[in-house]
């Protein structure tokens, strides 16, 4: 038995639904799927309300944006099935039978996660060229390298767990910002010994941010990360799991805050010009996300 819960924020989702809807349909098992959208904008909410009318299909609108933490503790509560999939509405499913690689697995493991591939067309405005080279650079990671360390790996883009154990997690609501949330989950799975199955059963990243939102959505990632760091709620051992002990370690060290604080004072300008333009650099976008996380502190 399986619910798929999707929390949507201004983007399209008719065609996934569909291919959710015939792919759950020729698996056998009891299914739902569960929309719900976080405050879009009129035209998307229009474009996917004729999606009420599907069967299997709930549909809902909250009214005030609430973010990416609560609103999917909130499908969470409303799914009706032992299994929940979350999948992100930017999503578009690769396999004809990704539905079935889940069922199949499901009955021997509490979490599985099936990855993110990036398949899409350089784009013709410069001002979306930041995101599609960065997607194309580092979202694909395959399942062996995932699984090599699966809880650094894991992402709530397309994940299963049973609802059980999602009852005892949740996600961490005081976590406002965009980004990370999935840090601190995966890292309380395995606080719980639990074992997340990395798995070859990715979805297509169809959504491709301006380089304005992406660099904001960047920047609250921090803001959530930096609030992580101080939060207590990562050990030592959790620091390396994750990936953070050295991202800590600098925050840390005086001198290197002040000197990268003070090169981002100097060149943001400089940088943002280069991100905006038609040829921006990963070496500048990296500079610019660490010297702005140093301005934090």
């Amino acid at each position: 038995m399986l619910s798929i819960a999707i929390p949507v924020y201004n983007y399209t989702i008719t065609g996934l639904v569909h291919t959710l809807l015939d792919q759950a349909g020729k698996s056998g098992v009891p299914f739902e799927i569960i929309i719900m959208d976080d405050a879009s904008e009129q035209g998307f909410r229009t474009q996917n309300r004729p999606l009420a009318r599907k069967p299997h299909v709930v549909y809902t609108e909250l009214e005030k944006n609430t973010g990416r933490s609560i609103i999917r503790n909130l499908l969470a509560q409303r799914a009706r099935y032992d299994n929940i999939l979350f999948l992100d509405c930017d999503s578009a499913v690769q396999h004809d039978d990704y539905i079935g690689r889940y069922i199949k697995r499901s009955a021997q493991f509490e979490v599985i996660h099936g990855g993110r591939k990036f398949d899409l067309p350089r784009p013709e405005k410069p001002g979306y060229m930041l995101h599609w080279l960065y997607s194309r650079e580092f979202e694909w990671v395959d399942a062996r390298t995932r699984q090599s360390n699966p809880v650094r790996h894991f992402k709530t883009n397309n994940f299963l767990i049973r609802k059980n154990l999602f009852s005892q997690i949740t996600f961490n609501e005081d976590l406002k910002e965009y980004g990370h949330e999935d840090t601190l989950f995966g890292y309380e799975l395995s606080g719980k010994n639990i074992v997340i199955d990395q798995i070859d059963n990715p979805v297509y990243h169809t959504g491709i941010k301006s380089t304005g939102e992406f660099m904001k959505n960047t920047r609250e990632s921090f803001v959530n990360l930096k609030q992580l760091l101080e939060s207590g709620l990562f050990d030592d051992r959790g620091m390396e799991i994750m990936g953070l002990a050295h991202v800590h370690r600098q925050t840390r060290n005086r001198l290197f805050i002040k000197t990268m604080t003070l090169f981002f004072t100097l060149f943001e300008r400089a940088m943002q010009k280069n991100l905006q333009s038609e040829k921006p650099s990963l070496f500048v976008f990296n500079l610019y996300k660490l010297g702005y996380f140093c301005s934090l502190y």
